[in-house]
């Protein structure tokens, strides 16, 4: 028999071959294992570094920015720097129109007067008159008729204006009388007054102390010779502008309407040009009607009464109401130092104004509203800050054009506020 090897050795002997692949291959899944498990940390660590990277930049984006404003918010700060930029618009026209007014205020005058012709012009206009023939028919009759008005009491006027000194002596010491009839009156405030500031009450009164008088020469005729030319001159400007505006007016206007983008926009400026011309024509028609009417009734008032130059004052008076308020209350003024000159009796003096200002009140409060009726009434006090603004910007002639201007900025307000609500109704609201 052959010799037999032990079991054990034949079997380290054959399995020795079969275990080192094995073993190769345990350390190769090993080695796979740990290079995984390695790149699987480094990738955690890598993501928790992002991580914790965009939790630093959100932190600090969350703190440097603030949170996105609501839409109210929004809304409200527009309308907030809207209503900023409209009173500094309002602030810098107003400053134009204050350091420009020697070119606005003939331009302002010559619209006046555009408004208060135009009607006629295109009335004549439709009877197959040329509009360029109507409106040099129509300036050439405005100024005939002032100059018809105006030059017969030049010469009065100026007479009176160089007699000025004599006539304020003369009320001087008309004045004087009745200092005399109040001066015991005067004499016990006065001792009154210095028996509660401490004095005797012996010393002499200031109403007993002669005053110096002195009378000096008068330069109204020089300084109304230099009114006049540069009234004339300013007053020939009006008239060439009120007549281009005349026979360009609808042009311009056109011209204008090119500019606006839709025909609804178009359609409200035109209806809002025509209610302006419409109601301040015949605001200053029925103005100038009355004015007149109120400077004869004066006129006949003041001669009935045996005012000297009645025709003068009654011409002042007409000018003068033009300015609501303020120009009857100078009016009555000067009628009232007219009269204390021109009679002995200082009682009968003082009835010439007490009938002026009744005369002013009856037309102020019954013929004036009954006339232009409810749609141009305007609220006095509103009145009252137009003419006291108007007056500062522009002198007298901004107070005579006060009312007018109020007028414009009444019947654009109420047209834009019609529309506005119509516009309102119309638009559908969002469901």
């Amino acid at each position: 028999m052959p010799p037999t090897l032990p079991v054990t050795e034949r079997d380290s002997t054959t399995s020795t071959p079969s275990s080192e692949p094995m073993e190769l291959e345990v350390c190769k899944e090993v080695t796979v294992q740990t290079t995984s498990s390695v790149s699987v940390e480094a990738e955690t660590d890598a993501e928790s570094r992002v991580t914790a990277e965009r939790t630093v930049d959100m932190s600090v984006r969350r703190t440097m920015t603030p949170p996105a404003p609501r839409p109210e918010t929004m809304l409200l700060n527009l309308k907030k720097i809207r209503w900023q930029l409209g009173i500094l618009c309002t602030l810098a026209v107003l400053t134009v129109l204050y350091f420009a007014r020697d070119i606005f205020i003939p331009i302002a005058l010559s619209i006046t007067i555009g408004l208060l012709l135009r009607p006629i012009v295109r009335w004549m206009y439709r009877r197959h008159i040329p509009e360029a023939v109507g409106a040099i028919i129509c300036l050439l009759a405005f100024v005939i008729m002032i100059a018809a008005v105006i030059l017969p009491i030049l010469g009065p006027a100026r007479a009176w204006m160089d007699d000025m000194p004599r006539n304020i002596k003369r009320a001087r010491e008309k004045m004087a009388v009745l200092r005399d009839r109040v001066a015991p009156l005067l004499r016990v405030q006065s001792q009154i007054a210095d028996l509660a500031a401490g004095g005797e009450g012996e010393e002499q009164t200031a109403s007993e102390k002669p005053v110096p008088v002195t009378v000096q020469d008068s330069q109204f005729t020089s300084n109304a010779l230099s009114t006049t030319g540069s009234m004339v001159g300013m007053w020939l400007v009006v008239i060439i502008l009120a007549f281009f505006m005349l026979i360009e007016g609808d042009s311009l206007i056109n011209d204008l309407l090119t500019m606006l983008p839709t025909f609804r926009e178009k359609r409200r400026t035109v209806e809002l040009i025509k209610e302006i011309e419409r109601s301040v024509s015949s605001y200053l028609s029925t103005i100038t009607l009355i004015n007149v009417g109120l400077g004869i009734v004066i006129t006949l008032t003041l001669w009935a009464m045996g005012v000297p130059n009645p025709a003068v004052w009654g011409l002042m008076t007409t000018i003068f109401n033009y300015v609501p308020f303020i120009g009857q209350g100078v009016a009555g003024i000067v009628i009232g130092f007219v009269a204390l000159l021109s009679f002995d009796s200082i009682g009968y003096a003082l009835l010439v104004p007490i009938v002026f200002f009744s005369i002013a009140a009856v037309e102020g409060n019954v013929i004036t509203p009954s006339l232009l009726g409810r749609n141009m009434s305007l609220n006095p006090i509103l009145v009252l800050i137009s003419l006291i603004w108007w007056g500062w910007m522009w002198g007298i002639a901004g107070a005579a054009l006060a009312v007018p201007i109020l007028a414009v900025l009444k019947i654009s307000c109420e047209h834009f506020g019609v529309t506005t609500n119509q516009n309102a109704t119309v638009t559908p609201t969002p469901v």
